[in-house]
């Protein structure tokens, strides 16, 4: 009979478990895509916002719009022009598909791989952010010079920043970073949003487009979590989307319709922004179910959410 142990006595199985784990963490899980179209869709890590609120203006320049992120499990593409909206990609494959999504394509069509599930219109659609003040809620950055510039690309993960400078409001000045990271094995983008020049009268408004009229609130002592959850897409299939914060950051969950406002049909989740860092975090997910099937049933998006609010998956350092 044949020895079934490996070099240095190592069991077969346990070489062939080793293998594959390290085959996975070392698969690009995680993906991020720029390109100007008018440069045969070259692919960048800085570049300057649109000053237009036009998609058929902004559709010319860059793919997919703007920048673009994805892992095995969902994608979102930002509106790199003066809406400054987010959107969601359904995905129907692990694969990584962003770097032909839109190129001799109609993503607004089902494609094998997936398409644009969202419809996002003058709302903050998957997480956009505005900023409060009073009873007035604007949309961050529209009369603003703005950019972004790639930070990290590996393979598993992504992070970039969106800045908006000398942005004005009433007769303040602010100054804006918004960084946005994902990881591989995740349903959830980070966030991070930084502001020099609060008052201290100022609050983060983060959005959820409301297709579906009411939000669900989950408190716990380590995370607050609001989402919704059913028949919420272009195609009328069920989608859950939500946000998870730190309990010391959220205030409530109100609706654009009690703000004067541009933008509208959104739910806002309130956050207070730190006195010493002038920052706030949060997680935005999506879970559709062409993408898994086990999202039809609220309470496993729900469970989801939950447990990925609480810890972050690793694999071995360097990967």
């Amino acid at each position: 009979m044949k020895n079934t142990v490996g070099r240095n006595n190592v069991p077969l199985a346990l070489l062939s478990f080793i293998a594959i784990f390290w085959m996975s963490c070392s698969s690009p899980k995680v993906n991020f895509r720029f390109a100007l179209i008018r440069e045969n869709y070259k692919s960048v890590d800085h570049a300057d916002r649109l000053k237009t609120d036009k998609t058929e203006v902004t559709s010319t320049y860059f793919q997919m719009e703007g920048p673009a992120w994805e892992n095995e499990n969902i994608a979102f593409r930002n509106y790199f022009d003066e809406r400054n909206g987010i959107d969601i990609f359904g995905k129907k494959t692990h694969k990584m598909v962003l770097d032909s999504v839109g190129i001799a394509q109609n993503y607004h069509e089902m494609q094998t791989w997936g398409m644009d599930i969202l419809k996002v219109g003058n709302s903050l659609g998957a997480g956009a952010i505005g900023l409060i003040i009073g009873d007035t809620l604007y949309r961050i950055g529209p009369n603003a010079d703005a950019d972004f510039k790639l930070l990290e690309k590996s393979k598993r993960r992504i992070a970039f920043e969106l800045n908006f400078y000398n942005w004005r409001v009433q007769d303040r000045v602010y100054n804006v970073t918004h960084t946005i990271s994902m990881k591989a094995g995740t349903h959830y983008y980070q966030n991070e949003v930084k502001i020099l020049g609060l008052v201290g009268d100022e609050k983060l408004a983060v959005g959820i487009v409301d297709h579906i009229p009411n939000i669900n609130l989950i408190k716990t002592g380590n995370s607050v979590v609001a989402y919704t959850h059913g028949k919420q897409t272009m195609q009328n299939e069920i989608l859950g989307m939500g946000i998870s914060t730190d309990p010391n950051q959220f205030i409530s969950v109100e609706h654009s319709d009690k703000f004067k406002s541009d933008v509208n049909h959104t739910h806002i989740i309130e956050l207070k922004l730190s006195e010493s860092q002038h920052s706030a975090t949060w997680r935005f997910f999506a879970g559709w179910e062409l993408g898994d099937a086990s999202f039809e049933n609220p309470s496993n998006f729900r469970n989801i959410m939950m447990s990925e609010s609480q810890y972050d998956q690793k694999c071995p350092s360097g990967l």
